[in-house]
């Protein structure tokens, strides 16, 4: 016994404890963090993902109505219309915030789709009347190639 009336062998159990509770809550922030960047990274792919498949299906029905097809009712079409500078805009913020959340080269190509499409975009507002049914199709095209690369990148690194 130590002059307090205190043993040593009874102080050994509870320095582990403190000890234990400490490295636990240790890990328990650890781990938290984690999950935050994993929850932040989901959701900023999933939002780009969304994004950009309202760009394709905006485009999708442009390419049908050049061909003759009418795929939307005209309060339909005025939707998707008014959504596509939102989408394009939400698509540049999520960007942004996934270039905090990876490394730069883990999004290297999916940054490279994206400006392709907005390139595409770009031709296509400049497109002579004989090209807009192929720059239409290019759009599309590349907007799927952004659409899978956001995926692949999420398959990568989400689950």
């Amino acid at each position: 016994m130590t002059p307090q009336g205190i043993s040593i062998s009874g102080l050994i159990p509870l320095l582990v404890a403190f000890f234990g509770a400490a490295l636990g809550a240790y890990f328990a922030v650890l781990k938290s963090k984690r999950e935050r960047l994993w929850v932040d990274r989901y959701e900023a792919l999933r939002s780009v993902v969304h994004c950009l498949e309202a760009v394709r299906f905006y485009f999708e029905s442009k390419h049908m109505e050049v061909m003759g097809v009418t795929v939307l009712a005209v309060k339909e079409r005025e939707l998707i219309s008014d959504d596509l500078p939102l989408a394009l805009r939400t698509i540049r913020q999520n960007l942004s915030t996934l270039l905090l959340l990876f490394k730069a080269n883990e999004l290297e190509s999916l940054l490279g789709h994206y400006q392709e499409m907005r390139n595409a975009i770009v031709e296509l507002n400049h497109s002579a009347q004989g090209n807009y049914q192929d720059d239409i199709e290019n759009l599309v095209n590349k907007t799927q190639t952004a659409i899978d690369e956001a995926v692949g990148i999420g398959q990568k690194y989400c689950i």
